[in-house]
């Protein structure tokens, strides 16, 4: 049975240029994001929220329905770097991992097959933009990239909070055959004062075979999660990632009070 909608903050991860690594670095990268990504959400204090983690092949859909969007864009973006970097230090540079990254908030429902909502979309077209390929291209020492709403940027970001640093954000155009939108990018390691990134004139893919994240075609046991040798079926809480005991995730029952 679907779920009531409810407010929630989503991030989209993406491995860049996944599509062009064989299929022995490509299995060793998913592992290496599961892990990353448990240590960053441990570390920055968001495994109370118990995040609700969706595969994507070539990366991941995180939904904080607690989590505030200071504490995201912050200490858990923080976190994550530091371990894609630690990572960078001991791997060829076949083996290197750079995310593109998507944050974005909005209403959101698990319907029996997997999460879906106009929010969701959104990010994922920010994640696949020319923009945001576009400045992990030109800052080849960056980890990540960063990409968020325009409502986000404008409702947090802009409003000088001293956790975020507003001027590391530059304006973007996302052109898409699906959306023409003002988005804010961001690369943690690149100067505050680096050009903007090109807009996005919705080039061609740089992953072979790519197609638009799409929600599994058969029931909850069909989204699977790969962690450290261990399969997941339906939403992957993370807890699941970060401990020890490995469990099917129901969808977690979603707040009224949002």
């Amino acid at each position: 049975m679907a779920q009531r909608p409810f407010s929630s903050l989503i991030v989209f991860l993406d491995i860049a240029e996944f599509g062009k690594r064989p299929d022995s670095v490509a299995a060793e990268l998913r592992e290496s994001l599961y892990k990353m990504v448990g240590t960053a959400i441990s570390e920055s204090g968001l495994t109370a929220d118990e995040p609700a983690i969706e595969d994507r092949g070539d990366g991941m859909l995180i939904l904080l329905p607690r989590t505030g969007p200071i504490e995201v864009l912050g200490r858990f973006l923080h976190e994550l770097e530091t371990e894609v970097g630690h990572r960078a230090k001991s791997r060829t540079p076949e083996y290197r991992m750079r995310l593109r990254i998507a944050v974005n908030s909005g209403f959101v429902w698990h319907d029996g097959n997997g999460w879906i909502g106009a929010a969701i979309n959104h990010a994922a077209r920010l994640v696949d933009s020319t923009a945001v390929r576009a400045v992990l291209g030109d800052h080849p020492a960056a980890h990540i990239a960063v990409i968020v709403s325009d409502d986000l940027h404008h409702g947090v970001i802009a409003q000088g909070h001293a956790a975020l640093d507003a001027g590391a954000y530059r304006e973007c155009r996302v052109i898409d055959k699906e959306v023409d939108a003002r988005a804010w990018i961001r690369i943690p390691t690149a100067p505050a004062g680096s050009p903007p990134p090109a807009p996005d004139t919705g080039g061609p893919d740089d992953r072979a075979g790519h197609r638009e994240p799409e929600a599994p075609a058969s029931g909850i046991g069909s989204v699977r999660a790969q962690n450290i040798g261990n399969v997941f079926g339906g939403p992957v809480r993370a807890r699941d990632i970060i401990g020890t005991q490995n469990r099917t995730a129901a969808p977690r029952p979603e707040r009224t009070d949002r």
